[in-house]
């Protein structure tokens, strides 16, 4: 004589809802993820083609306390003052002059 052994019949069940519920917090978990992480990436994106300015979030929030383009009439590519540094995350002026921040306030001395 053979008896139905309901509890083997509720371990498969009980076994594909489990999976199931663990398959959709794992997609919501990584559409989430994807949507922040791209509308970040975006965000930065804008950014980083701003002007050479201490408005600029990107330049602000690497602590940066002055920034303007290069006024070396030699050399564009270089900074003209010995207290900045060229930042190359913005983008080159029209003229080919980089953008040039410092961290020290104050005034700056040529080369």
């Amino acid at each position: 004589m053979v008896k139905n052994n309901k509890k083997a019949q509720s371990l498969p069940l009980n076994t594909i809802v489990i999976a199931m519920l663990v398959i959709i917090v794992m997609l919501v978990i990584i559409v989430f993820f994807v949507g922040k992480f791209g509308e970040s990436n975006d965000t930065i994106n804008n950014q980083k083609s701003s002007n050479c300015d201490i408005s600029n979030p990107v330049i602000r929030s690497l602590g940066y306390v002055h920034a303007e383009y290069s006024t070396n009439t030699k050399d564009n590519s270089k900074c003209a003052h010995h207290d900045f540094s060229p930042l190359s995350i913005i983008p080159k002026d029209e003229n080919g002059a980089v953008c040039c921040v410092t961290k020290q306030e104050g005034t700056w001395t040529n080369d």
